[in-house]
């Protein structure tokens, strides 16, 4: 009974782990209702299986209804809860199809066994079920967020299946060359040490991910205050441009009326081009409010220009003291997009590059939207034009990490030689 309750915990706790993946967890999900869920749950089907040995039909019934119960920790639709529901049983099921087919292979089945023969072979098939299921989550996870380092990579995938492949060597020496009970406590504490320890090296790699995002946040904010003093400097001086303008606005209204009444319109357009490339040198001067960002976005517009690249933007953003989204989280998301998008644009061989940025707040749904269009020779989103090919995917990666952080989400496409990124934050 103990080992049964146990080995259902482990599979209700995997069962969260794969919700993680999947959609976006509710802040209780943090807390220590989940574990009494996971608990009582364990607890109610070990009963039903141990002692009131329920028929198969109604056990998944009540898998079923705790799949759905889950979802209750997440932000998600009704249409969501069901269809990730369907997923997450979806996958069960093929965990479950391969622990059978691994325990098959060893010839384990419930007659091997002298004494609950059937409650023996229900907890070494949950266990075994409850590792692949990680495995194949793990996967999942690698594949959706492709966080851009190749060793972690490889690891959060290698490793699960190098403890499949560990676990079933072990469970046939230990089924082939002992007796029952010593061969069911042994395979049982192997394969919690297995699972224990492909959740401790998930956390490690996590941490690990967590730490760089950290380090990169850390060297950003001293480039942006860096960027935000140089952007003051250039405020200053643009300040003290307009107001040499003004000053001599009217001298040269007054020279430009007498270069008319003489006729000299040859002279008239070289000092009307002179007054307005006087103005417009100030357009890429970045202005939404929150001096941060403006030092970004200037900084970023002023490099595009200088590859001959036009940014067109469009930014409307609530005060900053109405905005629960941190400005360096912001001022992070739009510099590494900006990137991304004037490096890609640099590669395409066209007339006239341009790049659309619009930021826009929804009021009615309380989200923020960061949305750029650049043109690009990729075909596929798996593509890069990067020289560091290496880290290709760990910028995307941040910024989907920044904006999980906010239950928002990033998405991208492309189509007929344009990229499009759309990232949304609910306030």
């Amino acid at each position: 009974m103990l080992f049964l309750t146990i080995a259902l915990c482990l599979k209700t706790y995997v069962t969260f782990l794969g919700f993680d993946v999947l959609c976006q967890p509710k802040s209780i999900r943090n807390s220590i209702f989940p574990y009494l869920f996971m608990l009582l749950v364990s607890i109610g089907l070990a009963q039903s299986l141990f002692y009131l040995q329920a028929h198969a039909v109604l056990s998944l019934i009540v898998s079923i209804g705790d799949i759905l119960l889950i979802t209750l920790f997440y932000r998600c639709s009704l249409t969501q809860r069901l269809l990730f529901s369907l997923a997450i049983i979806i996958i069960t099921s093929v965990a479950e199809f391969l622990s059978a087919l691994v325990l098959n292979v060893l010839n384990i089945s419930m007659t091997y066994f002298f004494t609950n023969v059937e409650n023996t072979y229900t907890v070494i098939q949950v266990l075994l079920t409850s590792v692949i299921f990680f495995m194949l989550i793990s996967f999942i996870r690698v594949t959706k967020e492709r966080k851009g380092l190749l060793s972690k990579n490889i690891l959060l995938v290698f490793y699960p299946i190098c403890s499949l492949c560990i676990l079933t060597l072990l469970m046939w020496a230990i089924f082939r060359n002992g007796s029952e009970t010593v061969s069911y406590a042994l395979c049982f504490i192997i394969i919690i040490l297995v699972f224990i320890s492909n959740l401790l090296l998930i956390n490690i790699i996590n941490h690990t991910i967590d730490s760089e995002l950290d380090k990169q946040r850390n060297q950003f904010l001293e480039k942006t205050i860096e960027t935000q003093r140089l952007h003051q400097a250039d405020m200053l001086q643009s300040q003290n441009e307009i107001r040499r303008i003004r000053h001599d606005l009217n001298a040269s209204l007054s020279h430009l009326s007498g270069l008319i009444k003489a006729g000299k319109l040859a002279e008239c357009n070289d000092l009307i081009s002179t007054l307005t490339h006087t103005v417009t040198e100030q357009d890429y001067l970045a202005l939404t409010g929150y001096p941060g960002l403006d030092a970004v976005l200037s900084t970023k517009i002023r490099n595009a220009k200088n590859k001959g690249i036009l940014i067109n933007t469009l930014i409307t953003l609530p005060e900053q003291e109405n905005n629960q989204i941190d400005e360096l989280d912001l001022s992070f998301i739009c510099a590494n997009i900006l990137d991304n998008a004037i490096e890609a644009t640099e590669h395409c061989a066209i007339t006239d590059p341009a790049i659309t940025f619009k930021i826009s707040f929804d009021a009615k749904l309380k989200t923020l939207y960061i949305t750029c269009q650049n043109p690009t020779i990729n075909e596929s989103l798996t593509k890069t034009t990067k020289a560091d090919q290496r880290n290709h995917g760990f910028g995307l990666s941040t910024i989907r990490q920044i904006a999980k952080g906010y239950g928002g989400t990033v998405n991208c496409q492309i189509e007929d030689g344009w990229f499009l990124i759309v990232v949304g934050m609910p306030e």
